[in-house]
């Protein structure tokens, strides 16, 4: 079986048995499926794998043979589904200006790439063909977010790809089309390299075509998928594109980057907020709680509830009823997809104070360090340190990382958790 087949076959297996965060440490450690059932707890704690995701591993790989295991068997059905196209640009020249056996490598070190960015956004590498991959969101498991997950794999995708380079030729580069719409998706085609879950219908071809269109380190998608992501994400229209295979012009959207949302309530509204019914016990609870604050006192309080039943409206109600109310909300909102990042959540809330353009005007280096600590309220104490921290952590250049230099990595870390 060929290395690319048991890769295939390992993704199969983790995400029909809800492990696939676990691919990208795998594949970057070459197991292959055949290994799996080999590796031993000492391995597991070698690439970094929790106790929880150990259990969960060892509880598959007893119920089941690690072989070729893709989702459970099911008849060919209809779906509404966001289908993904990734190519590596200029493979074909890079392959004329290095070895056969770098070029092997380089290419192994992409597939690697992209389905670990995939399985972190919940997609389905459904097939790896040299410098092309192709992937399904909303199958086998279909999810409510699952265009907007496809689109924050084509841009994060794009920003791996980047990270890798070959002798000679310098950093690698791809493209990404994404097309959304029903398609007919389970059968299994083809044997060894050919081996593929397909999806047929109109909405493959068309993230085929616009794969073709986008540009170098662009992200097209179709229209149908950016009237669904539209208020998610900031898109420039392409204009009509005229796509082989397709007798009308197309509408083909380039994604700029993600909107700034401060909860996912607000990202979801599109503008248009809806009166809340029957929270009346539940608001007045948390206005209890910020009454108790006024007086001095601490509150808090956990709001358990289903997926999508309305926990973040019943905050943003609450924040209504305080509005003109001298307080500083601070919303941090977590993702199952960034569990491994650290302080992710008060990343994204500390971008949100900051005016990137604004920065950018700025080359002092003094007048950096004096924006940002404007920005972050004006921090007390070591200011300048504590600037030089906060920039680090956003991948932010504030001209003062040599306030910083001679810390130990665990020092780093400390001295950011004091200071936020």
């Amino acid at each position: 079986m060929s290395s690319k087949d048991q890769s295939q076959d390992l993704t199969d297996w983790l995400f029909s048995h809800g492990l696939g965060q676990l691919l990208q440490a795998l594949l970057d450690a070459d197991v292959s499926i055949d290994l799996l059932g080999d590796l031993t707890d000492e391995d597991f704690r070698e690439l970094g794998i929790s106790l929880g995701d150990r259990k969960r591993l060892r509880r598959a790989l007893g119920s089941a043979t690690p072989t070729a295991a893709p989702p459970p068997d099911s008849p060919a059905e209809r779906r509404h589904m966001s289908i993904m196209f990734v190519d590596l640009v200029e493979s074909t020249r890079i392959s004329r200006e290095i070895d056969p056996e770098e070029m092997a490598d380089l290419l192994r070190a992409y597939q690697n790439a992209v389905a670990g960015v995939i399985a972190r956004f919940n997609g389905y590498v459904a097939k790896f063909m040299g410098d092309g991959v192709t992937v399904y969101f909303g199958w086998p498991v279909a999810r409510e977010d699952d265009v907007q997950q496809a689109i924050r794999a084509g841009l994060a995708a794009i920003e791996e790809v980047g990270k890798l380079s070959a002798r000679g030729v310098g950093a690698m580069a791809c493209r990404v089309g994404i097309a959304t719409g029903l398609v007919v998706v389970g059968d299994i085609v083809g044997s060894d390299e050919a081996r593929e879950r397909t999806a047929t219908g109109e909405t493959p071809n068309l993230a085929a075509r616009l794969e073709k269109a986008a540009g170098r380190n662009r992200v097209a998608i179709s229209d149908a998928t950016a009237r669904l992501v539209a208020n998610h994400f900031h898109l420039q229209q392409l204009g009509e594109a005229s796509l082989k295979g397709f007798d009308d012009a197309e509408s083909a959207w380039e994604v700029l980057g993600e909107r700034d949302h401060g909860s996912r309530y607000d990202a979801r509204a599109r503008g248009v907020i809806r009166p809340i019914l029957g929270r009346d016990h539940e608001i007045a609870t948390l206005l209890n709680c910020w009454t108790q604050v006024e007086a001095g006192q601490g509150a808090a309080a956990l709001i358990v509830a289903e997926a999508g039943i309305g926990k973040s409206r019943l905050v943003r109600a609450v924040l209504d009823q305080l509005a003109g109310v001298p307080l500083l909300p601070m919303q941090l909102q977590c993702s199952p997809v960034f569990s491994d990042r650290a302080l992710w959540p008060v990343v994204q809330y500390l971008r949100r104070l900051v005016d990137p353009d604004r920065l950018a005007t700025l080359t002092d280096a003094d007048a950096r360090a004096a924006y940002l600590s404007a920005c972050f309220g004006g921090v007390d104490g070591s200011t300048a340190e504590t600037v030089a921290l906060f920039a680090q952590l956003l991948g932010l250049d504030a001209g003062q990382a040599h306030l910083i230099s001679t810390l130990s990595a665990q020092q780093v870390r400390q001295r950011t958790l004091e200071a936020l």
